[in-house]
């Protein structure tokens, strides 16, 4: 569990354009789960120098595709206001 609220944090943090808190989430994320994918991924699209708009529009084509293969995800209430 800790894994996956440390990504989460850090996720949010970087489509909020808040570099520290992106790493400081993905340290946490990966000390407790040094295979933990997502915080792979994202630890990932963070070293390539991915922005974080297109990290959101990478979230939105999967979520589209998932919905294209029937699969259902928990919806959002509101979306993740972008940073700037």
């Amino acid at each position: 569990p800790r894994a996956a609220a440390a990504t989460l944090v850090a996720g949010i943090s970087y489509v909020r354009s808040v570099g520290p808190m992106v790493g400081i989430g993905l340290d946490a994320a990966l000390a407790a789960d040094p295979e933990y994918r997502a915080a792979l991924l994202l630890l990932q699209a963070f070293d390539s120098g991915m922005t974080p708009e297109c990290l959101a529009e990478l979230v939105e084509v999967g979520n589209d595709v998932a919905c294209e293969l029937g699969v259902r995800l928990p919806g959002r209430t509101q979306p993740i206001p972008m940073a700037g």
